[in-house]
């Protein structure tokens, strides 16, 4: 006997086979029906396709996750960049508003304090010091009134600066006043006063 498994365009799969009994020659012939298929093919054909439709849609999805998460990424990278540029010009600035400012201090010939609202010394100059007879670092965050103001001229002085405290700026442009100094005797000095503000105008 024979046997054949073939596939027929028109018909189909189908299976064969040739036998003899009793001087006879017999064929056999198995056809797959529609159902066959249908029941066979159909869903594996679906449930290929349905994976890789999921694959690649978990695949874009995570593809585009990533590239949204590389984007933000790149743009805080692009802002700290210019915040970081951006801050060191900024202190270069102010650097060398400092270093200029400090020229001037140390340069200059005229006596130059700065006072705080509790009246203490922030900045004492040289020609501070040669004038006073005192060191900076001897004055600076102590109050004026405990070296240089004259008894009888403290309580005006507190007063002073006891408005300056409560934001009520009333203080003279020009004024003369004297000053004790570390010998004990007086000088007579004509100030140029100026307010100075913080960043939010206090």
């Amino acid at each position: 006997p024979t046997a054949a498994l073939y596939k027929s365009a028109e018909n189909g799969l189908h299976w064969r086979t040739d036998f003899d009994v009793l001087g006879r020659s017999w064929e056999l012939m198995f056809s797959a029906t529609p159902a066959y298929y249908k029941n066979k093919s159909i869903w594996q054909s679906w449930a290929v396709l349905a994976v890789g439709l999921l694959f690649t849609m978990l695949l874009s999805l995570f593809l585009y996750s990533r590239s949204k998460q590389i984007e933000k990424l790149e743009k805080i990278n692009i802002e700290l960049r210019q915040e970081i540029i951006q801050r060191k010009a900024y202190e270069l600035k102010i650097r060398e508003q400092s270093d200029f400012s400090n020229t001037i201090l140390e340069a200059s010939a005229n006596v130059i304090v700065v006072l705080d609202l509790n009246a203490c010394f922030v900045v004492f100059n040289p020609a501070a010091e040669k004038m006073t007879g005192y060191q900076c670092d001897e004055v600076t965050g102590k109050p004026i009134w405990d070296f240089f103001i004259p008894r009888e001229q403290e309580a005006d002085v507190k007063n002073i600066f006891g408005h300056l405290s409560k934001g009520e700026v009333n203080i003279a442009d020009n004024y003369e006043n004297e000053w004790l100094v570390r010998d004990g005797s007086r000088r007579l000095l004509h100030w140029s006063n100026s307010v100075l503000y913080d960043t939010d105008g206090k």
